[in-house]
């Protein structure tokens, strides 16, 4: 599957939508949202409402089309927002944190719009709001990675927790211009042989944080967990991209410029505290 554009810092990209406003009415949370196009669709897309938690399992989803049919995307206007109002019930015993996605797609086909709409915390709802700060504490480590020569994103260092047989690893990019597309982040490790022994292949954050929604300068915060090999390891990161086909890797080089071998970043796990 492939994605397109979308909103970014606010700024109407080709195609792209917005939260309004939501409720809780009747055991369903209620969304108002805000679709805009740039260009006429010739396609009637379908719109999928869908409830996460931290390792990207689906927990509630709605599938129609814009406004239950009514507001079929062959018939937005270009050059403004449609309103839409769509309503996603949610089961009992609902994780205590919890991501809301909206996809927009073609049945059979391609998605062509991804969004993070918002995510729950111990019951309360905080619609996306992009974070520029770095956190204090981290282990440096610095890769740039670029399609072609252009600079898309940059990883300055991570958190890392380890216990006798899992680990937990943060991993802190910044959005170093408007990205168009969705890039996959992989997270390898490979054992004393250079085997891999474990992956974590996903968009940022457990599959819900697309790369084209990124706004420029923000940082994003990305964790997985993996399984503890055995014997000695070694963790690798970076991106490609999904062609279907083929999956070619973004070019990694280092702050000064040097290239990464593989276009893979090694993280020196021993240093952190």
């Amino acid at each position: 599957m492939t994605a397109a554009t979308g909103a970014v810092a606010g700024i109407p990209q080709p195609l792209a939508v917005r939260l309004v406003d939501q409720s809780y009415v009747d055991g369903a949370w209620q969304w108002q949202l805000a679709w805009y196009t740039e260009r006429p669709l010739t396609h009637n897309y379908n719109v999928s409402l869908r409830l996460l938690d931290e390792a990207g399992q689906v927990w509630a989803q709605f599938d129609t089309q814009p406004g239950y049919g009514f507001r079929p995307s062959s018939s937005w206007p270009t050059g403004q927002w449609i309103d839409d109002w769509l309503a996603l019930p949610l089961p009992d015993g609902l994780p205590a944190r919890a991501t809301l996605m909206v996809q927009l797609y073609e049945i059979g086909g391609d998605v062509v719009l991804n969004r993070r709409l918002g995510s729950w915390a111990d019951g309360a709802f905080q619609p996306q709001q992009p974070n520029f700060a770095l956190p204090q504490e981290m282990t440096p480590q610095t890769a740039v990675f670029r399609a072609d020569d252009t600079p898309l994103m940059q990883l300055h260092g991570y958190r890392w927790q380890q216990t006798e047989t899992a680990v937990t690893l943060t991993l802190y990019w910044e959005a170093l211009t408007v990205i168009a597309n969705d890039y996959t982040r992989f997270v390898h490790v490979l054992d004393a042989s250079g085997q891999l022994v474990a992956q974590n292949d996903a968009m940022p954050q457990a599959n819900s944080y697309p790369t084209s929604q990124w706004s420029v300068g923000e940082i994003v915060a990305d964790t997985v967990s993996f399984t503890v090999p055995p014997t000695d390891f070694q963790v690798v990161v970076g991106f490609y991209e999904n062609l279907g086909n083929a999956w070619p890797r973004l070019t990694a080089v280092t702050a000064a410029g040097s290239p990464y071998p593989d276009n893979v970043v090694p993280l020196d796990v021993n240093k952190e505290e």
